[in-house]
């Protein structure tokens, strides 16, 4: 590193300088640099330090060159730098340089924050991303003469990628320029109503995102408010029938059976000893209890089945009584 180099830390571009000095023009500038009014330097690189300080090599009296074409003066600012320093102390003294010249057309950075200023004008330098191509592409457009422009300080020729942050293009030349050349664009151009519209999408997801967060919140206080219920445990499922159930439940019905075959004999034999007689079903029954026992329907169908037609009554109607 050649020892004849000056170190900087904070250094502010001539372009930048010029955007933020709205009262003065490339011409003072250059008339500031040569009275030494303010001392200019020429960027040589930059470097950032271990602990992230960036760090501006730099060689003392450089001047900008200067380009004269027929009765019009442009400058070229390129790698000319100034010490934030310097031109603090110089602001102090002279608040004048900030002030808005009158009646100026010249879209600066005042005058940017408007949203007619904004609408009105493009910088060159921003054409790059919008259109998707190299810096070149951008100032081989401009130089052809397909796209007017204007540089609005000094005025002339734009000769250097290095000079489209000062050219503009108005914005109703820039977009008929687009219209007609949409296949050597790679990125369609954003226009105000598209980004317009993007944002008010934004805005009502947003409001939707809000809104359902919300209503989790609100749903979550109130299943929190809630007593907690502990689930009714099922019913435990009946125990099958095991062997020796099903053995006495058939013990029980043979044992049934055996009283009511009792009863069924005694009273065939009672209808024998009395003799033929068509006997109905409100006979058999007492003469079922005559003998000790009631007989359900199933047995008293079998007994009536089993006695010879003479002893029973298939009519319907009451029985006769003896």
């Amino acid at each position: 590193m050649p020892e004849d180099y000056i170190r900087l830390s904070n250094v502010i571009d001539a372009i930048d300088l010029l955007r933020r000095w709205t009262g003065i023009s490339e011409d003072e500038l250059a008339a500031m640099i040569k009275g030494r009014i303010i001392p200019a330097y020429r960027q040589v690189k930059r470097l950032k330090s271990a602990d992230g300080e960036v760090i501006s090599f730099c060689n003392a009296g450089a001047k900008p060159w200067v380009e004269q074409y027929n009765n019009s003066i442009s400058y070229d600012w390129s790698t000319i730098v100034f010490s934030l320093e310097d031109v603090l102390q110089l602001e102090n003294q002279h608040p004048e340089f900030m002030w808005i010249p009158e009646n100026s057309d010249e879209p600066d950075d005042s005058s940017s924050n408007s949203d007619d200023a904004k609408d009105e004008w493009v910088r060159c330098d921003t054409l790059s991303s919008r259109w998707g191509v190299s810096p070149f592409d951008v100032l081989e457009i401009l130089r052809s003469g397909e796209l007017r422009y204007n540089m609005f300080f000094g005025g002339g020729i734009c000769e250097s990628i290095h000079e489209l942050g000062d050219t503009y293009v108005h914005n109703v030349d820039l977009l008929r320029w687009e219209t007609a050349n949409q296949d050597r664009i790679n990125n369609a151009p954003v226009l105000e109503k598209d980004g317009e519209l993007l944002r008010q999408e934004i805005r009502s997801l947003t409001q939707k995102i809000a809104e359902l967060e919300a209503g989790k919140a609100a749903l979550q206080l109130e299943l929190e408010a809630r007593p907690i219920i502990s689930p009714k445990p099922p019913e435990p499922p009946k125990p099958p029938r095991t062997a020796a159930a099903s053995k006495a439940a058939t013990e029980m019905r043979v044992e049934e059976w055996k009283r009511h075959a009792s009863c069924m004999v005694k009273v065939a034999f009672e209808c024998c000893a009395q003799g033929p007689r068509k006997r109905k079903r409100p006979e058999f029954r007492r003469l079922a209890k005559k003998h000790g026992g009631e007989l359900p329907d199933v047995a008293l169908d079998i007994l009536r089945d089993a006695l010879p037609e003479e002893h029973v009554s298939r009519d319907a109607g009451p029985s006769r009584q003896d």
